[in-house]
């Protein structure tokens, strides 16, 4: 029964925590969570990885249950925890990669402050929290600038008397997210910072609507510059009718021998002037402020503008000067192209003009060569001839002194084959 009552107690702790924080007793079992919560945020203070820290973070959620019944407990819980997680947001790196165990950790540490239960005991730390949420907003990744933003608007809506001065310094920073925006969406649009190379059309028709939305932009502050000052001229115009007012209503109020209730009516209409005259002062510093505010904006887009101008005629002129370097740098490469056909034509005409030189004086040579060659020829035939008749003519007697035994031996036998 009493583990049952227990459990019953738990839950309901566990249901509505911050309505018995401050009245529940500390429980015996709560100096062990203690002890393992100063070792836990020991532990996250020191150089873990991110892996263990966010096993701790885990730790820190369960143990906060647990340590919540009590006030006392629950303010040495803030103070431990808030101090070293806010160090260790502060301090340690943020990572981009939504894979990696940095973000999980980081995401971790911001959960565990953003769903801290509504409590008195969590006030003294709010400023503490909430320096610590606006400056994450600046310099983490999208996904804890949300948390931050969760953190800083809930506290706003729960804490509101604690935090009006809180309130300037958090519409600056909005003012400077969307200050920024111009040059973020440059940056996106801009085809150079594209993955693929952008061609010089592509680059053109950007720079030339840039500094088209420039202009317009200029245009719209000064409509605005020119709105503002004319509220301030109504509201100077006021201010000046109801400073009169009150003049004359002091005047009235001042003259002797009035009645009282008399008196006394224009007496509640010098106080109805003066108020209205308060407020129509307000209302010209008011305008006054706002002037300013329209004429910084207008010098802000006037110089953007002017500075856009003249970096756009610098890179056009850089463009014709190197479209020029390149229309010369190509009439001078078609020119020796041009020279270098011209020499070879030339060359070619000269040796053609040797070679028609030329041949002429080698058929002659030819001519002579082949005539000599013959008239050798002719002569070594006339030589060779009276050798070769007397050769025959030393041959034939010799020949016919061969013949005429042969013949002489043939006959006998021839006729004898013919007694045969």
């Amino acid at each position: 029964q009493q583990q049952q009552q227990q459990r019953q107690q738990q839950q309901h702790y566990q249901q509505t925590p911050v309505q018995h924080a401050q009245t529940t007793p500390v429980q015996p079992g709560q100096h062990t969570h203690q002890t393992k919560l100063l070792e836990l945020t020991r532990r996250l203070a020191s150089d873990i990885a991110p892996e263990d820290g966010i096993v701790i973070v885990d730790e820190l959620r369960r143990i906060e249950v647990v340590l919540m019944q009590s006030e006392e407990g629950f303010k040495q819980y803030l103070q431990q925890v808030v101090t070293v997680v806010n160090n260790k947001l502060r301090t340690g790196p943020v990572s981009l990669d939504p894979n990696s165990s940095i973000y999980a950790f980081r995401k971790a540490m911001l959960t565990l402050i953003h769903k801290l239960p509504v409590s008195e005991v969590v006030r003294p730390l709010l400023q503490d929290i909430l320096e610590m949420a606006m400056a994450l907003i600046k310099v983490d990744v999208e996904d804890h600038a949300i948390i931050c933003l969760k953190i800083v608007i809930d506290y706003h809506k729960n804490y509101r008397p604690k935090l009006q001065d809180q309130v300037s310094r958090f519409l600056v920073i909005v003012q400077e997210i969307f200050g920024a925006f111009r040059g973020t969406a440059s940056q996106v649009f801009n085809p150079s910072t594209w993955g693929v190379p952008a061609t010089p059309q592509q680059i053109a028709h950007y720079e030339h609507q840039r500094l088209q939305d420039l202009r317009a932009e200029v245009q719209r502050t000064h409509t605005a510059h020119q709105q503002a000052l004319s509220s301030l001229s109504v509201a100077k115009s006021n201010a000046a009718a109801a400073d009169s007012k009150v003049a004359s209503l002091q005047r009235t109020v001042n003259q002797p021998g009035q009645a009282p209730e008399i008196l006394q009516q224009n007496q509640m209409q010098l106080q109805a002037a003066v108020q209205q005259q308060q407020q129509q002062q307000t209302s010209v510093m008011q305008a006054e402020a706002l002037r300013r505010s329209a004429q910084a904006a207008l010098d802000q887009a006037q110089g953007l503008f002017n500075q856009e101008q003249t970096s756009y005629t610098q890179r056009q002129q850089a463009a014709q000067a190197a479209a020029a370097q390149q229309q010369a740098a190509q009439q001078q490469a078609t020119a020796a192209h041009q020279t270098q056909q011209t020499q070879q034509h030339t060359q070619q005409q000269t040796q053609q003009a040797a070679q028609q030189q030329t041949q002429p004086t080698q058929q002659t040579a030819q001519q002579q060569t082949q005539q000599t060659t013959q008239q050798q020829q002719v002569q070594q035939t006339a030589q060779q001839q009276p050798a070769q008749q007397a050769q025959q003519v030393q041959q034939q007697p010799a020949q016919q002194q061969a013949q005429q035994p042969s013949q002489q031996q043939q006959q006998p036998a021839q006729q004898q084959q013919h007694q045969q």
